[in-house]
């Protein structure tokens, strides 16, 4: 009997960011993703077995990566978790990648066609969002989020290109905002 191989599904999801980044979401398919990763259809298949599931598993490990990315960032001890929860989400757009935004626009994209594709960034919200609201008494904690979000969603869609020196400006003026605010 011979011995059942198993495929990495994380060598499959880097072979399906390559085809969407060099073809693009609406050339993506399993054949492409099975050639670009070097195994057979059929074992990209048994791991994901739709496109859909493959698109969907890509923004379960994008989600994954924004999450790794605030957890890198929270700040130091000593600051309230709300706020230090605000910060780090803030302090974690620096940490995106080109690639990072190129992947997220695919992937959004992909999720016009198919909404429940969607779920994996709703939860994200639904998590991340309550604790954003609860660091600051009023709206300030809000206009922060939607601040850096606006600035994600500019550079994700290639409508504005920020230097880093801006996000970096930014990301210090929002700071600002919110210690302003936790003093007063």
């Amino acid at each position: 009997m011979g011995r059942t191989s198993t495929i990495e599904p994380d060598r499959i999801l880097n072979a399906t960011e390559r085809v969407i980044m060099r073809d693009s979401v609406a050339r993506l398919t399993i054949d492409a993703v099975a050639a670009e990763a070097g195994v057979s259809k059929g074992g990209v298949l048994y791991t994901f077995r739709t496109k859909e599931a493959l698109i969907q598993a890509l923004m379960e490990r994008m989600v994954r990566r924004y999450d790794e990315e605030i957890e890198r960032c929270w700040p130091a001890e000593g600051i309230k978790p709300e706020l230090a929860h605000l910060k780090a989400y803030i302090d974690a757009v620096l940490g995106l990648t080109g690639q990072d935004h190129r992947t997220a626009a695919a992937m959004l994209a992909a999720a016009m066609n198919n909404p429940t594709l969607l779920a994996p960034m709703q939860d994200f919200y639904a998590r991340h969002l309550p604790r954003i609201r609860a660091a600051l008494p009023d709206d300030r904690a809000l206009t922060a989020f939607l601040a850096i979000e606006g600035m994600v969603f500019l550079e994700l869609f290639g409508l504005v290109g920020f230097s880093q020196a801006e996000r970096e400006h930014v990301v210090r003026s929002l700071h600002a905002l919110i210690d302003g605010a936790a003093a007063s």
